[in-house]
């Protein structure tokens, strides 16, 4: 279920960049790139967390 969840919030991120885009509005505009932002934050925290070594 995580899986569907984090390509669910990937897929939504790059909707709502793609509806900013074709917005006619500035408000609309605005609006879809807050929602745009949500879904990353969401995607970005559901992603499996990369270490790096000291070399």
């Amino acid at each position: 279920m995580q899986r569907n969840d984090y390509e669910y919030f990937r897929q939504r991120e790059a909707e709502e960049r793609l509806n900013a885009e074709r917005a006619q509005e500035q408000t609309a505009r605005r609006a879809h790139l807050m929602m745009a932002e949500r879904y990353a934050e969401r995607h970005r925290a559901m992603a499996p967390q990369q270490t790096v070594s000291a070399a």
